[in-house]
């Protein structure tokens, strides 16, 4: 309600307050939210290496949209180091929850040969399986491989 302004005036401070408090108070959710205000730049207080730490609290708890996001950020060197062999630590326990981004994510790395080794026999499952769920960018990565 604060973010919004519902009621209120808009204060992402005191959005951003009550989120805290809120995940102290043993709120899973409160984390991710978190983590997502400050990757994002819709309320300006956009804050990279904040997302990542928020992230990993909302990681340590085994959220799966969480590992999937810390995946992505080791990945692509956002906010910490570019560590391959952890996107694919964080990108497989978020699989182990059957998150289909995040089976797709693995799947990409597979294929590249980043932080595993090529897998062609494993590429294609998880490319297939994230298909199969009609994840729409694991059907076009599947069409482009086998066109090669």
């Amino acid at each position: 309600m604060q973010l919004q302004g519902l009621g209120r005036p808009q204060d992402s401070d005191a959005a951003v307050g009550f989120l805290e408090k809120a995940f102290h108070l043993g709120d899973r959710q409160a984390a991710i939210q978190l983590a997502g205000l400050y990757e994002t730049d819709q309320y300006k207080i956009k804050n990279i290496e904040k997302a990542v730490y928020w992230y990993q609290q909302s990681a340590n708890q085994d959220y799966p949209q969480a590992l999937n996001n810390l995946g992505d950020k080791y990945e692509r060197g956002k906010g910490v180091k570019r560590d391959y062999a952890q996107a694919v630590a964080y990108y497989q326990r978020s699989a182990n929850h059957n998150i289909v981004e995040a089976i797709y994510n693995l799947g990409r790395l597979y294929l590249r040969g980043l932080g595993v080794a090529k897998d062609e026999v494993k590429r294609r499952a998880l490319l297939t399986q994230a298909a199969d769920r009609y994840y729409r960018p694991a059907q076009r990565k599947l069409k482009t491989l086998d066109k090669q």
